[in-house]
């Protein structure tokens, strides 16, 4: 299964794209994820394109969920690879930055604190 294409059995025809965020601990995946959807009555129907996880979790645990954008033109998908590009590149300068104040200030990463040592009496 591929990112762009939905599973390949006919229930998931009409399957959409979602960025959705799964932090419990009673699904398989964690963690903000791009998912094909499919959002029934009673049930929601999630698809994970990369692993090929299938999981299902009820409409009520669906509305309650904060984390979720839907993904379903080409214009929304080149949205979110800006965004996943923006914070890539945000993360990557800060790792530059600390590893330039590493280099320059050699005795800072030095993580062990010297104990005052008493003089004897």
């Amino acid at each position: 299964m591929s990112v762009s294409h939905p599973p390949k059995q006919k229930k998931w025809k009409t399957a959409e794209r979602w960025e959705v965020g799964l932090f419990d601990n009673k699904f398989p995946l964690c963690g903000q994820r791009m998912l094909w959807v499919l959002v029934g009555t009673k049930h929601v129907y999630m698809a994970a394109p990369v692993c090929e996880t299938k999981m299902k979790m009820t409409r009520k645990e669906w509305d309650k969920l904060r984390c979720k954008e839907r993904y379903h033109t080409n214009e929304d998908i080149e949205i979110y690879k800006a965004k996943r590009k923006k914070i890539w590149d945000e993360a990557q300068q800060k790792r530059i930055e600390v590893e330039k104040f590493m280099r320059e200030n050699p005795g800072v990463n030095n993580t062990k604190r010297k104990r005052k040592r008493r003089a004897k009496a």
